[in-house]
């Protein structure tokens, strides 16, 4: 039975494809690649199955689509919503995604292609209509730019460690609009890490080491044939964050610098000890920034690929950081974190090898 209609596709971009000319096309906006055809009419628990066994186009890795990924290749210009040229086989009717309810593991959320509504099935046996992906996630391209990186001195909770510069990227870069799943990491590693593994696969990944993160991309690479994957710097990661903001959060300032209090340009955005009852989220339940990346303030902390060192005062173009180091930087804050600790400035650091439940990561790759 369905429980609520949550919204209409009235703001996704719709898909850029590529016909692959073997079963599959690729959305140039998001880096996935998609099933054409169908997998017929089945419950939620038999689509899970059927696109994890599934072999198309010499891959192995494919997936049910989160709620997110199925939203991104509808149309509302077109008949059904959804683009027959490329998926010719479309049905007017709902479709399921991997995504199942925050609060209740026995619903999960589909997509009617004809209406462009949003729904929650409280039962999983209703049988509707599968199509699969695979990839890391889906992708947003960051155009390139001049930013300040860095805090002012005034900005509550802030270290020392954030002297203000200016900071050039020269060129842009895509970056993943959440954080790697647990169930990205499953498709690609075969296992799954997380001290937090109750909260499904659309929760982020975690108590992954830099060490770990390498490996994956590594082995995401090496699935492509490509070697495009990779972290975001530190200065890509802020001015990503900052989506042209130049205050402590991308939709304001903080405004709780008491523990856990309240803060509510916070709750707005990210999980973090005020709002996470301890634990993590699905990816992309709060409000994106304005470039439409989900959870840079919280749930998380995120790793980056550059070694620890102090910010210049000067200008920069293009800084990736010392050449050694002692310690790898991560970034944002996680659940488990104060308001202040979630700032679009602030900067973590440990050892290469460290792991924690607080801590993963989101996948940049080359423009």
């Amino acid at each position: 039975m369905v429980a609520a209609v949550l919204l209409f596709f009235t703001d996704i971009m719709a898909g850029d494809f590529t016909d692959n000319g073997d079963g599959t096309v690729t959305d140039s906006n998001t880096g996935i690649m998609w099933q054409q055809a169908e997998g017929g009419s089945m419950n939620w628990e038999d689509a899970i199955t059927y696109c994890e066994d599934i072999s198309l186009a010499g891959y192995n890795d494919w997936r049910l689509p989160n709620i997110k990924e199925l939203m991104s290749i509808m149309d509302e210009s077109l008949y059904n919503n959804i683009d027959t040229n490329y998926f010719p086989d479309a049905h007017a009717s709902n479709y399921w995604s991997s995504t199942t309810c925050a609060s209740d593991s026995s619903c999960a959320w589909s997509i009617h292609f004809q209406s462009g509504q949003v729904n929650f099935y409280y039962n999983k046996s209703e049988n509707f209509y599968a199509r699969c992906v695979r990839g890391g996630g889906m992708f947003k391209l960051i155009p390139a730019g001049t930013f300040t990186m860095g805090s002012p001195t005034d900005e509550p909770d802030r270290e020392s460690d954030e002297t203000q510069h200016e900071v050039t990227l020269s060129k842009g870069f895509y970056i993943q609009i959440t954080e790697v799943t647990q169930g990205q990491w499953k498709a690609v590693m075969g296992s799954n890490p997380s001290q937090k593994s109750d909260c499904g696969d659309d929760c982020p990944v975690e108590s992954v080491s830099w060490d770990d993160v390498q490996g994956f991309i590594e082995k995401l690479n090496q699935t492509e044939g490509t070697d495009k994957y990779r972290l975001p710097t530190e200065a890509e990661w802020e001015y990503a964050c900052r989506a042209g903001t130049t205050t402590a959060f991308a939709n304001g300032d903080v405004t709780e610098t008491v523990w856990c209090g309240y803060d509510p340009n916070l709750d707005q955005m990210g999980w973090y000890c005020g709002n996470s009852d301890n634990k993590t989220h699905p990816v992309a339940q709060k409000e994106p920034n304005d470039w439409g990346l989900y959870d840079m303030h919280g749930n998380v902390k995120e790793w980056c690929q550059d070694w620890k060192g102090d910010y210049p005062s000067s200008p920069v173009t293009d800084p990736t950081g010392p050449s050694s180091g002692t310690y790898r930087v991560f970034r944002g804050g996680s659940w488990g974190n104060v308001a202040g600790h979630c700032r679009s400035a602030i900067r973590g650091w440990h050892d290469p090898d460290y792991r924690d439940h607080g801590l993963g990561f989101r996948v940049a790759r080359d423009f």
